[in-house]
């Protein structure tokens, strides 16, 4: 009796440490990332992860999902504390059908040439700031085959 116990609180403790690894999953993004071949983010509710670099001056990456009106979107840009990306600040578009644009400030000539907006898209911008973003360590671990 004391095993079927064990054995019962070893498989609870092994379906626990699941869930709390699949907290963010990773996003490929090895694709190009232009407007013509975004990348494709299948279900915009769960939480994706995506590691990319924006090598240039007007670089930007874009993703594509479906949305529905009403739901909500959440997202975030992280740029790493390392001396090469100090007057790093990159901007987030939420481009889209049915949107009433806010432009952050931005000229909307400047933000549509940036942006190639098609006629029936608006878009809400949010500026990134090193002044008003948290600073965190987020640790990994790292296995070595020896």
């Amino acid at each position: 009796m004391k095993k079927k116990h064990i054995m019962i609180l070893v498989a609870s403790m092994l379906l626990i440490a699941t869930n709390i690894a699949l907290a963010h999953r990773p996003l490929d993004t090895d694709g190009p990332a232009t407007r013509e071949e975004p990348i494709v983010v299948s279900n915009h509710k769960l939480s994706w992860a995506a590691y990319n670099r924006l090598t240039k001056p007007n670089d930007a990456d874009y993703y594509l999902f479906q949305a529905q009106q009403g739901d909500k979107i959440y997202a975030s840009l992280l740029v790493p504390e390392i001396d090469r990306l100090k007057g790093f600040n990159p901007d987030l578009a939420l481009i889209g059908p049915g949107l009433d644009s806010d432009y952050a400030g931005l000229s909307p000539t400047e933000v549509a040439a940036k942006l190639n907006f098609r006629t029936d898209e608006g878009a809400i911008i949010k500026q990134y700031s090193k002044s008003t973003s948290a600073v965190f360590f987020e640790p990994f671990l790292l296995f070595l085959n020896s």
